[in-house]
């Protein structure tokens, strides 16, 4: 069931809606992704925003990530389940954290 307000007249609307329509409202479809960005890495990060403060590590191209969050913007929460090699050789299986969203395939 949904209300929304009118601003203009006030009060209140209810109605439904069904809800396969609103399975992508602020969300990237839960499930198991590969990592692919046509230079340098996908950072891993603390919380939802590009900063480099916030960054935990590098995933290369062909790490997988299963989306455990909502998407807040362009990122997503995930949990790291594989890091492929690259060239700092940090590890990040089993991490948490947030990636932009636009790059898992």
């Amino acid at each position: 069931r949904i209300i929304t307000s009118d601003p203009v007249y006030g009060g209140e609307t209810a109605g439904y809606i069904a809800g396969n329509l609103l399975a992508d409202a602020g969300r990237q479809a839960q499930g198991t992704y590969s990592t692919y960005v046509n230079k340098g890495y996908l950072a891993l990060r603390n919380w939802a925003g590009y900063d480099a403060s916030n960054e935990i590590g590098p995933l290369w191209n062909g790490s997988t990530v299963t989306v455990i969050g909502g998407r807040v913007g362009d990122y997503v929460q995930v949990r790291v389940d594989y890091s492929a090699p690259g060239q700092y050789g940090q590890n990040l299986a089993g991490y948490v954290g947030y990636v932009n969203a636009n790059y898992l395939y």
